[in-house]
């Protein structure tokens, strides 16, 4: 008897079971004619099925991946797989293992006899997983063995966010930061995950506006400094979920900011203030200079 089906990340669990992560799109019998789909697999064995499709690099750690992470390794199977892009698989792929990795084609009904789906991490709270300290300790182990990258951690590193649409540092001065031997990553976002691993594994101190950057933050460790910069209030999910244990946090709030687009419609956060902009100013200049000084 087959209980599953699924098709992209459309599911039907026959037993009629509520499956609590929104990463799947449910679905009932009586719709199976309403998917798209051109051929059909019948699967026997258990497995998995882990679905991400969305962007944010911070929700994608701790809504969905640490938590999935610690339940699969008391339970290793084969996971039939969809993430957003080649990044999220180049991640996963050396965490999990790619003999243990199969991806969900599209243009298949799949039928599963059963299949374990873990479930959305509502909390968001790492320090509600068991033991999630040492599972990204693990985790940063296994990427730089992976790609084959030792840790020589020698430059101070800032990430402004230049290159994404809201909370991001405008007007910083370059040339100032050059002086002082702070390094800035302008394009962090359109780097492979092999030259994220890289360009971190050098870092001794990290700037960085907060935001899907916390993800950057489990390939460093203690005694690397990371200065949090924030638009207006100093809401740190570094600190409430418990990132913050695997690094040297400080945090800085600044008021000076602008809007965008993203904070004039309101359409980022609930909170409009955290996604303004942040004007880098003398007084966020001087204190990024003293802290790495």
């Amino acid at each position: 008897m087959y209980r599953y089906l699924l098709n992209g990340n459309n599911l039907c669990d026959l037993n009629g079971s509520n499956v609590q992560n929104r990463q799947f799109k449910l679905f009932t019998k009586r719709q199976i004619n309403k998917l798209s789909y051109s051929s059909i697999k019948y699967i026997d064995e258990d497995c998995y099925a882990y679905i991400y499709i969305d962007s944010n690099l911070g929700h994608y750690l701790h809504d969905s991946f640490l938590l999935f992470y610690s339940q699969w390794k008391l339970n290793k199977k084969k996971i039939y797989f969809k993430l957003y892009n080649q990044y999220f698989y180049d991640y996963v792929k050396a965490i999990i293992g790619e003999e243990y990795l199969i991806k969900i084609e599209d243009d298949v009904l799949y039928y599963f006899k059963n299949l374990c789906i873990v479930k959305e991490h509502m909390s968001k709270n790492l320090q509600h997983i068991q033991n999630y300290v040492g599972l990204l300790k693990e985790i940063k182990t296994k990427c730089f063995n992976y790609y084959n990258i030792t840790e020589n951690r020698t430059e101070i590193l800032m990430y402004g966010r230049e290159d994404l649409s809201r909370k991001k540092l405008l007007d910083i001065n370059y040339e100032k930061l050059k002086e002082n031997n702070i390094t800035s990553i302008t394009n962090m976002s359109s780097l492979t995950f092999d030259e994220t691993l890289r360009l971190l594994s050098r870092c001794k101190t990290f700037i960085y506006v907060f935001g899907a950057g916390i993800f950057y933050l489990q390939f460093l460790d203690n005694n690397v400094n990371v200065l949090e910069i924030h638009s207006n209030i100093g809401i740190s999910w570094t600190s409430i979920y418990g990132l913050s244990k695997i690094c040297n946090l400080q945090i800085y709030v600044s008021k000076n900011t602008c809007e965008n687009e993203i904070s004039i419609k309101n359409i980022g956060q609930k909170i409009r203030e955290l996604d303004k902009d942040i004007i880098y100013d003398n007084d966020l200049e001087k204190y990024i200079l003293n802290y790495t000084a």
